[in-house]
């Protein structure tokens, strides 16, 4: 758990069962076996979003030159 808490006292806090948080700690550990669709699609999204700031900050930085530009009286 990444609060630090283990996982029955966050149980009884939250109002869970215990199997539950089991559940999806399983259902969602993309190292799981069975959820290799599950780390591809990550995977995947993760990519596309790398590409995609590349992309922004390549535009931001075209952006930028023109105005720098006007403001040396260029």
């Amino acid at each position: 758990m990444t609060s630090g808490k283990s996982q029955s006292p966050l149980c009884l806090e939250l109002g869970i069962a215990n199997v539950s948080i089991g559940r999806w700690k399983k259902e969602f550990d993309l190292e799981s076996p069975g959820n290799e669709d599950l780390k591809s699609a990550v995977d995947k999204r993760i990519q596309a979003l790398v590409k995609e700031v590349s992309h922004l900050k390549e535009q931001r930085d075209i952006n930028l030159i023109p105005r720098n530009l006007t403001n040396l009286g260029l």
